[in-house]
């Protein structure tokens, strides 16, 4: 796992502001370029797969690879985010994490219509997630250790 090896390196150089930015950086940077190829499989390269292995029948789940991947990529970049408060020490994450699940949990509860709109109430809930851990982070001195 990349998180495996990046905890230790971030939790070495936590008190030195640039030197942590350039680890997070860099953690993200791998992630995205992993992030991209996911994406390329999953929406290009593996939906062929699903008749191979599973018979013609199954073949119309391909188009659903993708909007899988999506959503889980959204879920890991939260989670590199909840990695990155933990070695900060930092605990607001636990609220936006636990508020996150209710809204995710509500929402589903009431929109389950159809594969699709799980894995757009998934994606769009990461996404936000996603973006409030990381504002939380970026607040004035949230990554200086």
């Amino acid at each position: 796992s990349i998180m495996t090896v990046f905890l230790p390196n971030l939790t070495r150089v936590r008190h030195e502001a640039a030197a942590f930015r350039k680890q997070v950086m860099l953690l993200f940077g791998i992630m995205g370029v992993m992030g991209i190829g996911m994406l390329v499989g999953y929406g290009w390269v593996l939906p062929p797969t699903v008749g191979w292995f599973f018979g013609d029948a199954y073949s119309g789940a391909s188009v659903y690879l993708i909007y899988g991947a999506i959503a889980y990529l959204m879920l890991v970049m939260s989670f590199i985010l909840i990695n990155i408060a933990i070695v900060l020490e930092r605990v607001n994450h636990l609220v936006t994490l636990a508020v996150f699940a209710a809204i995710l949990l509500g929402v589903l509860m009431y929109r389950h219509d159809s594969i699709q709109h799980v894995f757009l109430i998934e994606s769009v809930t990461y996404l936000a997630m996603f973006l409030v851990l990381i504002a939380g982070l970026l607040k004035k001195g949230r990554l200086n250790g």
